[in-house]
C-alpha cells in the first residue's frame, strides 16, 4: 500500500543554500527513496518556484507569503504571514499525514481546521529564544522592538503548539526545552548535504569565517573577531557571506589581515571551507544546531567555537573549545602549523555519522509517522 505524506515549508527547500532549507531538501530526498509520495507546500518572498523538486515530490504547491498583516495579539508573523487559505485547501483534499517543517506553517493547526490528522513538527530551533538574542544585539530601535514582540508571541505560541503536536527536535536541547509541554518527542538530527569526512590533508594558510552577513548575529561576531581577537594575531582572517551592508564592509576594510568574500557561490564557499586551516564559528547565539560548523567537520580541518555554538548538539567532542578572546588567540596560534591527524579524523568521521546518518534519522520521521 502506498505511503503518502503533505510536508509544509516555511520558504523554497531549494537551493539549499542555508540552515532553514537544508533539512527539508534532504529529507525529501530520503522520504522519496523510501517509497513516499509527498504533497509538498512552499511559502514563497524571496525565492521562485523549482523544478528541482518535481523530482522527489508528486506534487509541489506554491504560495505567496503576506508581506503585511494586521498585528495580532497572538499570532507572531513568522506564522500570520504563512495563512493561506489555499494551503487549507489543499490539504484537506485528503487525509494524508501533514508534516510542518517549522513552527511557522502551523497556523491551520493552531486553528483546529485540520481534526482528525495525524500532525508533526519539525521545529528548527526554540524560535522564541531565538528572536530574543537578535533583539538583544539589534541596534535599530524598530528591528529591536519587533524582535521583542515576536519574541514575546512565540513564547506562548510555542507551548500551545508543542503541546499539540509531536515534536521532532534537530538538537538535545530543544528537545529538553519542548519536553516541557509534551511527553511525544524526540531527537532527530538534521538531514545533511554531506555523508563523508573528506578533511584535507597538509595545512591551509588562513582562517575562515562564514555565514549570513546580514544577520546581526554574525555581524556581531565578525565584529568581536576583529577588535578582540585578531588584533594581536599574524595571521590572515577571510570573512564570507551573503549581503554584507555597508558599515561592515567598510570595518573589514579597515583590516588589513581581513578579506572580505561577498555572495559566494556554493561552489566557491566549498572550496573556501576546505582550503583554510581554521574554521571559525563563535557564536551569540544559542539555538538550534550551526550547520556551519557541521559544514566544517566534515569538509575542513581544524574547527573553533564557543561552548553556546556547540551545546547540547551532540558534537561538543570534535570540536576545540574557546570561550574568551585570550582562549581563541591562544587554540589559534597552537592549531595553525598542525595538520588533522589521521587518527583525529577517523573519531571525527565516526563520531559524527553515528548521529547524522541521513538513512537512519529518515527512518526515525518515517517510525513516527506511520
Amino acid at each position: 500500500m502506498d505511503k503518502h505524506l503533505h510536508i509544509v515549508c516555511p520558504d523554497v527547500p531549494w537551493p539549499a543554500d542555508y540552515g532553514g532549507v537544508i533539512d527539508p531538501y534532504y529529507l525529501l530526498k530520503y522520504l522519496q527513496a523510501a517509497g513516499i509520495q509527498i504533497y509538498l507546500h512552499c511559502f514563497t518572498k524571496n525565492r521562485s518556484p523549482q523544478h528541482e523538486l518535481n523530482r522527489y515530490c508528486k506534487e509541489v504547491h506554491y504560495y505567496p507569503r503576506k508581506r503585511f498583516c494586521f498585528p495580532s495579539t497572538t499570532l507572531p508573523y513568522i506564522v500570520q504571514s504563512r495563512s493561506d487559505k489555499k494551503l487549507l485547501k489543499e490539504l484537506l483534499r485528503n487525509d494524508f499525514p501533514i508534516l510542518f517543517q517549522g513552527i511557522h506553517c502551523t497556523y491551520f493547526a493552531y486553528c483546529n481546521k485540520l481534526p482528525g490528522r495525524k500532525l508533526l513538527l519539525r521545529p528548527f530551533n526554540v524560535e522564541s529564544i531565538y528572536y530574543a538574542q537578535l533583539a538583544a544585539l539589534e541596534k535599530n530601535p524598530f528591528k529591536k522592538y519587533y524582535y521583542k514582540r515576536e519574541s514575546r508571541l512565540l513564547e506562548d505560541f510555542e507551548k500551545i503548539m508543542t503541546s499539540k503536536l509531536p515534536v521532532l527536535a534537530l538538537s538535545r536541547d530543544d528537545q529538553a526545552f519542548f519536553a516541557r509541554y509534551t511527553s511525544a518527542n524526540d531527537f532527530i538530527p538534521v538531514l545533511l548535504p554531506w555523508q563523508n569526512v573528506i578533511a584535507p590533508p597538509g595545512t591551509g594558510t588562513y582562517c575562515l569565517y562564514q555565514g549570513n552577513l546580514s544577520v546581526n548575529e554574525n555581524e556581531k561576531a565578525v565584529e568581536w573577531l576583529l577588535a578582540e581577537v585578531f588584533h594581536q594575531l599574524p595571521y590572515s582572517l577571510i570573512i564570507a557571506g551573503k549581503k554584507p551592508g555597508r558599515n561592515l564592509i567598510a570595518l573589514i576594510n579597515k583590516h588589513t589581515h581581513a578579506t572580505l568574500i561577498s555572495n559566494p557561490t556554493e561552489q566557491k564557499l566549498q572550496t573556501l571551507i576546505s582550503d583554510a586551516q581554521i574554521i571559525l564559528a563563535p557564536s551569540f547565539n544559542h539555538t538550534g544546531i550551526k550547520l556551519k560548523i557541521l559544514n566544517a567537520l566534515f569538509n575542513g580541518r581544524h574547527c573553533i567555537a564557543n561552548t553556546q555554538a556547540v551545546k547540547g548538539s551532540g558534537i561538543e567532542a570534535l570540536i576545540t573549545l574557546a570561550d574568551n578572546a585570550q582562549q581563541m588567540q591562544e587554540v589559534i596560534r597552537k592549531l595553525m602549523p598542525m595538520a588533522l591527524e589521521t587518527k583525529e579524523k577517523e573519531r571525527r568521521s565516526a563520531l559524527l555519522l553515528e548521529g547524522y546518518d541521513n538513512k537512519k534519522n529518515a527512518d526515525k520521521i518515517i517510525a513516527w509517522i506511520y
